[in-house]
Parts: structure tokens; sequence; C-alpha cells
């Protein structure tokens, strides 16, 4: 797998020992105040939980909302042409 893909399953995994109380939340100047991935991305935690499972695909808007909350972005470039 991919690094890419190796970190947003390991912040994914964050979320739900955080959720669980396994992992304790400390705030960091500059961040948003600590809260659950489904919050952060604006969706719901059985959401989550079926991506987690690898049992749906999200959408474009719900991977770059992902993406955001685990401190990432993306670009899409246009290819050059030959």
């Amino acid at each position: 797998m991919s690094k890419f893909f190796d970190d947003t399953m390991q912040g994914l995994l964050q979320a739900i020992e955080i959720e669980k109380g396994n992992i304790p939340l400390t705030e960091r100047k500059g961040m948003p105040a600590p809260t659950l991935l489904a919050k952060m991305t604006g969706n719901t935690q059985q959401a989550i939980s079926r991506l987690e499972k690898k049992n749906h695909s999200p959408s474009l808007q719900t991977f770059c909302n992902i993406l955001d909350a685990l401190g990432y972005g993306i670009v899409i470039e246009k290819k050059a042409t030959i």
C-alpha cells in the first residue's frame, strides 16, 4: 500500500481509539478543537465506519474532506500532452 493510504487508515483508526477513550486528546496551538473524524468531515460515524471496513467507497467530496481533516490536500493536474 502507499504511504498516503497507510496514513489515511492510521488516522481513521486513531479516530476510533479517541472515541473509545484509549487515546487522550491534547490541544495544539493553531489547530481546531479536538473532535472526531466524523465531525471534522461533516459525516456520520456510520459513514466513516463503512469506509474503514472497506464496505463503501467515498465520494470525491467525502474523500477530500477526510484528507483535509487529516492535514493532507489533493492537487489535480492536467497531464502533459505529447
